[in-house]
């Protein structure tokens, strides 16, 4: 496994691809989690998430290093592309967004592991409490603030995406047209220089 470059006094080894990973893991937990079906402004909050959900999938398969020994592995790609720390933090966000989200769900507050507690604990005990039926107004108010939020996150890095896409195009063109300033002129240029010789 290679260890990548040194980013901001820390390696990033894989890093990435956990975080990734792990935030997948939360999304999953979020948009199947079994809620009122007979609550039309629930069910659409909860199809909104599953969007999100899609983006954020095909974002890191975008990303994936099909040559790497790790299955859907971001780290190469992302460091080459200089976005190891941006996504690091985006990730981070979407996180402890999606934490939030996922406390919403469930019991009450009284419940719930403290905001505190490491994230695999919190999870662990998240996963053992039923998801609510029944949701306040400030309960959806705020999940729809999370969502916002979320979509906001996941645009950042498709705005990456697109900026690597747009390097990759450039550096396309650029080599075009390096290549076409070296080749020899063309028989029509030469006839051009020709008759204006005998002017």
């Amino acid at each position: 496994m290679s260890v990548l470059r040194h980013h901001g006094g820390a390696y990033l080894q894989r890093r990435l691809t956990k975080m990734y990973t792990d935030t997948k893991t939360s999304c999953e937990s979020v948009t199947t989690a079994s809620i009122a079906v007979d609550d039309p402004e629930l069910v659409t909050l909860h199809r909104s998430f599953r969007t999100q959900r899609d983006r954020l999938l095909a974002w890191g398969l975008d990303w994936s290093d099909a040559s790497a020994a790790q299955p859907n592995d971001i780290d190469e790609s992302l460091t080459q592309a200089g976005y190891s720390e941006i996504v690091e933090s985006v990730m981070s966000s979407i996180q402890v967004l999606l934490n939030e989200a996922e406390r919403i769900q469930h019991g009450g507050a009284s419940d719930l592991p403290p905001k505190g507690a490491s994230a695999d604990s919190a999870k662990g005990a998240l996963s053992g409490l039923p998801v609510k039926s029944h949701w306040t107004s400030d309960e959806i108010s705020r999940s729809k603030t999370l969502l916002a939020d979320l979509e906001g996150y996941i645009d950042t890095l498709y705005d990456l995406s697109s900026s690597r896409r747009n390097m990759s195009a450039s550096m396309t063109a650029g080599a075009q047209s390096t290549k076409g300033r070296s080749r020899p002129a063309a028989i029509s240029d030469y006839s051009i220089l020709d008759s204006k010789a005998y002017h």
